[in-house]
């Protein structure tokens, strides 16, 4: 038995396949909410990306990020040697950060950018990749 009640549908023991089939009208609903979640996730006004490393193990966490056009990324120093964040193709650049500090960067045009440490590029790859959607 199957009883509509709004936009619902309740259905009874006897009919199994009107079950399954309001159970699938929900998965649009669901995969809506889940995009949206992946969606505000990422384009957040301001990731946070650690700048870590000693000795040979520098790098950025996380090594890419993705972002809606005007979204910012802040960079923490959480080691004990200076960094730089400088974009590659784009005009953005911290300067100096001395460990303990942080500084941030906005990324107001689409495209796709590498932002590396000056200091530590070329011997250690400390370089990440930064995606920017319009």
């Amino acid at each position: 038995m199957t009883v509509k009640v709004g936009t619902f549908v309740v259905v009874g023991r006897g009919d199994r396949k009107a079950g399954r089939r309001a159970g699938y009208a929900l998965l649009p609903a669901l995969a809506a909410v889940a995009a949206l979640f992946m969606v505000l996730s990422p384009s957040a006004p301001g990731v946070r990306v650690e700048m870590r490393g000693e000795r040979g193990s520098f790098g950025f966490l996380p090594a890419s990020v993705s972002l809606r056009a005007g979204g910012a990324l802040t960079f923490e120093n959480s080691s004990r040697s200076t960094h730089t964040a400088t974009c590659d193709g784009c005009p953005l650049d911290t300067g100096d950060v001395q460990p303990g500090q942080t500084r941030t960067l906005r990324f107001s045009r689409p495209g796709k950018f590498t932002v590396f440490c000056r200091y530590h590029r070329l011997s250690d790859r400390e370089e990440m990749t930064v995606e920017v959607s319009g």
